[in-house]
């Protein structure tokens, strides 16, 4: 039993890891939507997130 508590501890630990890691990238992701690029070649001047 305590071998399986192990094993389930480390998952639990390993998908906190990924959690705080996808978290992160959405967080960074967001952040780079928010910047904005000039129109090209006379098109349609409104501000489109990247």
């Amino acid at each position: 039993m305590r071998s399986r508590l192990r094993r389930l501890d480390d998952q639990m630990a390993s998908l906190a890891r990924s959690r705080n890691a996808l978290a992160d990238y959405i967080d960074a992701a967001e952040r780079m939507s928010d910047r904005a690029y000039p129109p090209f070649d006379g098109a349609d001047p409104e501000r489109v997130p990247a």
